[in-house]
């Protein structure tokens, strides 16, 4: 899983440097190989490390213990963007938290295969509300202990979900107040792997990593790949 899908992201950043106009948007990818990445995330809730997934071999991100466990990046002036990532609940859910704003309050999508549940929800004020815009489903074929891939994508007050490059649901209208916020990995008293997530947007800030142009060297955590 590692081998191809960096030359995918390789690609993706590529072809976003060449047709996106000056200053429009930049972007962060991390494939958790360099333990220093961690240290480019917050740690907001949970126990977070890297570690060896045995299944594909490689590095990270891993979350574990009880009740809400999230590891961000970003910050209140992150608006509009995409977030490509792999995970593997393996015990359970995982999910994706978008627009955070701190541990009680979010917007968010997780798939859940033990419970057969997939849905967006909010968390506001500490309380958690699952039936924001009526979008439920099955657990859209994920299993535990399995890879699969995710893309949200966030602009204006929407957000859209792909699974393995479906859309299992419409685009959900994200509630008033959550118009800015960074993103999280998430799970709920679970354990969970996360990799290769790739972070692209007009409202995304430079992370303290590494700058690197299109033509120079490709740093293990590829810090962040400037569109200028």
């Amino acid at each position: 899983m590692k081998t191809l899908l960096p030359i995918s992201c390789i690609i993706a950043v590529c072809l976003m440097l060449v047709l996106l106009p000056p200053n429009s948007g930049q972007a962060l990818f991390f494939d958790f190989e360099d333990e220093a990445q961690l240290d480019e995330w917050n740690i907001v809730s949970g126990a977070w490390q890297i570690e060896k997934d045995d299944a594909n071999n490689s590095n990270v991100a891993s979350g574990e213990g009880a009740d809400d466990l999230i590891l961000a990046i970003g910050d209140d002036s992150w608006t509009d963007y995409t977030v490509e990532f792999e995970a593997n609940g393996l015990t359970d859910d995982i999910g994706i938290v978008f627009r955070l704003q701190d541990i009680n309050n979010y917007t968010a999508f997780l798939i859940a295969p033990n419970l057969n549940l997939s849905e967006w929800f909010v968390k506001q004020g500490g309380a958690f509300d699952e039936n924001v815009g009526n979008n439920k489903g099955d657990g859209l074929g994920v299993s535990t202990n399995e890879w699969h891939k995710y893309k949200l994508v966030v602009e204006g007050m929407q957000a859209s979900i792909f699974v393995d490059d479906e859309e299992p649901f419409d685009p959900l209208e994200i509630p008033d107040g959550f118009e800015s916020g960074g993103i999280g990995l998430r799970q709920y008293a679970d354990h969970g792997h996360y990799d290769n997530v790739l972070i692209s947007g007009p409202g995304i800030s430079l992370s303290a990593g590494e700058s690197v142009e299109p033509n120079g060297k490709l740093a293990s955590i590829w810090g962040s790949i400037k569109v200028q």
